[in-house]
């Protein structure tokens, strides 16, 4: 007994997957910003709410590659105490503003939204 399958459809959708990589980059990079942008906002805006740490102003974004963002207090002045904050001290005290995970969960939806567009848009 023999059969047949007709793989031409997913050959097809290979070779289109495959060809997609190079144009996804720039509309990736573009969803990425955005959300990063979203997430540091979000980071911002909670730190600002703190009554007892002042670092909103010392979160930021930066670019570590073309796909990866880093986002979080600087180091220096009050973004030194940025980790208290967020997780507590040692000895107790802190852990009053939201944990940055928290800003990135809530933007992951967004952003995979985004994403699937971009993809969707080149196939």
């Amino acid at each position: 007994m023999s059969f047949s399958i007709d793989t031409s459809e997913l050959q097809t959708l290979a070779a289109d997957l495959s060809a997609a990589g190079i144009e996804v980059l720039p509309g990736a990079v573009k969803a990425l910003d955005k959300s990063g942008r979203a997430i540091r906002d979000a980071m911002k805006a909670d730190a600002a709410k703190s009554r007892h740490f002042r670092f909103a102003k010392s979160v930021s974004m930066g670019t570590t590659s073309d796909l990866e963002r880093e986002i979080g207090a600087e180091k220096g002045g009050a973004g030194s105490l940025a980790h208290i904050a967020y997780f507590g001290g040692a000895n107790g005290g802190g852990g009053t503003v939201r944990d940055p995970q928290q800003a990135l969960d809530d933007e992951a939806p967004t952003f995979e939204k985004a994403l699937a567009a971009v993809v969707e848009d080149i196939l």
